[in-house]
């Protein structure tokens, strides 16, 4: 599973740069990978990808969330947030 979170979050990371937005991975000790975004000089927000009922998708935020096989329409989103 974490290889899927990778490559979806590599996904994501390629089309966020695209936008012109801050963000790099994280992945520490055992714990599965996950996006940290600049949303201000101060403020990050963490991007993960999760797998529920047979499906995958980005969640960010409160509530927020997208499906995988969307990256560039997740990466506007979450951009908006950063701004």
């Amino acid at each position: 599973m974490t290889g899927r979170r990778l490559n979806a979050l590599f996904l994501l990371v390629a089309d966020l740069r695209l936008l012109g937005v801050t963000c790099w991975m994280v992945s520490p000790g055992n714990a599965d990978p996950t996006l940290r975004v600049r949303v201000a000089p101060e403020r990050e927000l963490s991007v993960l990808v999760i797998e529920a009922g047979g499906r995958w998708s980005y969640v960010w935020g409160k509530s927020a969330a997208m499906p995988i096989d969307d990256p560039m329409t997740a990466a506007a989103l979450i951009a908006r947030a950063a701004r």
